[in-house]
């Protein structure tokens, strides 16, 4: 449907509802948005070694609103990169 109509801010009970008005029968409903509720994405503005662990990273990390300080195991990690997590205690 978004191919044809642009429903990014449309409700999804409204779409079901418009749908069944127009004598269209809704059966189910999959909202895979809920699956990546808890997603949050990231941008590493900096990493760098951790003073006082070997495998560990002190980056910083914009989310979108805000830097945040975070401890990093990956040894991968590096500035520039974009990551996604999951958001804890949600």
């Amino acid at each position: 449907m978004n191919d044809y109509i642009d429903l990014k801010d449309v409700p999804l009970d409204e779409i079901v509802d418009k749908l069944t008005y127009a004598g269209l029968e809704v059966d189910e409903i999959d909202d895979r948005a809920k699956k990546f509720e808890k997603i949050v994405a990231g941008f590493v503005k900096e990493a760098k070694k951790h003073p006082d662990a070997n495998k560990l990273s002190l980056c910083i990390v914009n989310n979108g609103y805000e830097d945040l300080n975070i401890v990093c195991g990956a040894p991968n990690v590096a500035a520039g990169q974009k990551l996604f997590s999951h958001r804890w205690g949600l």
